[in-house]
């Protein structure tokens, strides 16, 4: 019982094609008829079907002078087999769409600012025109739980600024982007707009939490200008930070893509220093992305890299 069971359980001695010639003998009803069907010689498919019973420990048909026909055993190998090969070849149909971005689901996750209109939104678009049968599916999550879910495969691609991140993240530089220090004109009624490290350095400062890189530009800002950096009100979400800044609360260092959709507010200056961060796609480095994903980042880079050159391009006294 023992050995048979290690027979059976052979998969591996199984030729390719076995199992059609087992079906094209049972549909049939005769080697012969078989083997003209699948376009093998009657030797080859009794050799197929020997081998077959062979694997199974027992007869799988009962041949007779006019019609061969199943056993016991040979239909319950038909009514299994012909399931499980079904099942597999759907698999392998849904397999081969997915391959060729017909089906298919993207989950990614991306920073408020880099929802703007002209960032990822924009690689969006790009995508569902070329693939509209795979669907993007935007994950909105804290920020500080991003991490785990990428880390837990349930999220392939995350845009996102480039900091605080684990060795087991690929971070892929998008672009660099540009920070401005804005303030309500309820907080800043001055008319100078350029400020000393110091003067700045003496303003209410509303801010992101402590692992962004905005919190470690001001940090370091207040340590040259000899004070210490104390925001009066933090948040992790940059839409608070915003309706914080433009209630007057404090200053708040922001992307500068973002101030012509802020009203009416006062962009700041610091004399000696420029604020810069770096916007990345981030994935799991131990896991390799699936096709849809992999053509979302490919979009991805191709759109960042055109922005960059278009904004290459424009005259410096344009973008002032």
């Amino acid at each position: 019982m023992e050995a048979a069971q290690s027979r059976g359980l052979a998969l591996d001695a199984l030729a390719p094609g076995d199992l059609e010639v087992f079906f094209a003998v049972a549909q049939a009803g005769s080697f012969r008829a078989a083997a003209e069907r699948i376009g093998l010689s009657q030797p080859a498919v009794t050799q197929r079907i020997q081998r077959l019973e062979q694997q199974v420990g027992l007869p799988l048909f009962s041949r007779s002078t006019r019609r061969v026909q199943l056993t016991e055993a040979g239909e319950r190998l038909q009514d299994r087999a012909e399931r499980t090969i079904h099942e597999l070849r759907r698999t392998l149909v849904e397999l081969r769409a997915m391959a060729d971005l017909r089906i298919g689901q993207v989950n990614f996750a991306a920073s408020q600012s880099l929802m703007a209109p002209h960032a990822v939104p924009a690689v969006m678009v790009r995508f569902r025109q070329a693939h509209p049968q795979v669907r993007l599916q935007l994950v909105e999550t804290p920020w500080n739980d991003l991490l785990a879910h990428i880390a837990e495969g349930r999220i392939e691609l995350a845009f996102m600024p480039e900091e605080g991140l684990s060795p087991s993240l690929h971070c892929e530089t998008l672009f660099t982007e540009e920070l401005a220090p804005v303030a309500s004109r309820r907080l800043h009624r001055m008319r100078r707009r350029s400020l000393s490290a110091r003067e700045f350095a003496a303003l209410p400062v509303v801010g992101l939490a402590t692992n962004s890189t905005a919190y470690r530009l001001l940090r370091g800002l207040h340590a040259q200008a000899g004070s210490r950096y104390a925001p009066v009100m933090e948040s992790t979400r940059l839409s608070s930070v915003i309706g914080m800044m433009q209630a007057g609360i404090g200053v708040a260092l922001l992307p500068r893509h973002l101030l012509p959709t802020l009203g009416d507010v006062v962009e700041l200056s610091v004399q000696g220093y420029r604020f810069e961060r770096k916007e990345a796609m981030v994935r799991d480095a131990r896991r390799p992305l699936s096709p849809q994903a992999e053509r979302f980042a490919s979009l991805a880079r191709t759109h960042f890299a055109q922005r960059a050159r278009a904004s290459a391009s424009v005259p410096a006294s344009v973008l002032v």
